[in-house]
């Protein structure tokens, strides 16, 4: 609620299974010498169709989902003047037109605050 203004039931039937998903993702990939590029940097270079650069895309896109379907859930919200009260919608409703890259701070803002709550 605090974070995007919406209800557990709503959150958990779009976004909580989603982001469990990502943490543990991430929770993996994170761990010391989970991928051979660990122990041999110069792997890193390798083709884009070697597993671990897959896994690496796979990870990034489902972070890039995370952060935005909520996001862009009280986007839709604040335009039908549905959106709770909230982080977000306060972020929204800030006179941006001065902000550089506004969209992306707000939105990584709030993604940082929910992924730091899961």
């Amino acid at each position: 609620m605090v974070t995007y203004g919406l209800t557990v039931d709503t959150a958990d039937s779009e976004y909580i299974s989603h982001a469990n998903d990502t943490m543990d993702l991430i929770c993996r990939a994170s761990l010391p010498g989970a991928y051979l590029c660990d122990f041999f940097p110069f792997l890193k270079y390798l083709p884009s169709w070697v597993p671990f650069h897959k896994e690496a895309a796979k990870g990034k896109a489902m972070i890039e989902e995370l952060v935005t379907m909520p996001y862009e859930h009280v986007k839709r919200d604040l335009a039908l003047g549905t959106a709770r009260p909230s982080l977000t919608r306060d972020l929204l409703s800030m006179k941006k037109d001065d902000i550089p890259n506004f969209e992306h701070a707000a939105k990584w803002t709030a993604g940082s605050m929910y992924g730091g709550l899961l």
